[in-house]
């Protein structure tokens, strides 16, 4: 034999509903944020990955020495300087909302210092100060470090909603 239910039931039943569609509400708008965030996040991640390599064909350059010292600080200063402020500016520039923001401001910050550290190295170079060179190259790996642990911060947040940030992404794909 059914009962009908109390008023009591029903509010509680309801209260329940309204919970429960609050909670999917909120769900699904977290989960909008985070593919937002990795949409925005794609062009800065490979610019990333593009400098992290100039980065790299410099410093081999620099090994192999057949510039140079002007011309290879002007490549530095060309190859390196740019896209460093540009990615540090468009990282800046891209809204990252609830628990995404505090690690995205890490990551923007730690791309600044990146750009900071690497006008200091050039200036240093320029100037011939080997001291103040090593001082911005522990800045620069001081970044890097940051960039790591901001990047692996987000990817915690995006794990629940099956998302990643690539840290250096295929430049093609």
């Amino acid at each position: 034999m059914q009962t009908p239910l109390s008023r009591r039931d029903l509010l509680g039943l309801l209260a329940g509903l309204s919970l429960t569609v609050a909670t999917a509400c909120v769900g699904e708008d977290a989960h909008d944020q985070a593919e937002r965030y990795c949409a925005a996040m794609v062009a800065p991640l490979r610019k990333n990955a593009a400098l992290a390599q100039a980065f790299l064909e410099f410093a081999a350059a620099v090994k192999r020495a057949p510039l140079p010292e002007d011309d290879l600080g002007r490549r530095f200063e060309q190859a390196i300087l740019p896209p460093a402020k540009e990615l540090a500016a468009d990282a800046a520039a891209v809204v990252a909302e609830g628990a995404l923001a505090e690690p995205h401001a890490a990551l923007a910050g730690a791309w600044a210092d990146r750009a900071a550290a690497y006008e200091a190295m050039f200036k240093a170079w320029s100037g011939g100060d080997v001291e103040a060179f090593e001082l911005a190259a522990e800045r620069h790996n001081k970044a890097k470090d940051a960039e790591h642990d901001a990047i692996t911060a987000l990817n915690v947040q995006l794990l629940p909603f099956g998302l990643k940030l690539d840290h250096l992404p295929n430049q093609t794909g």
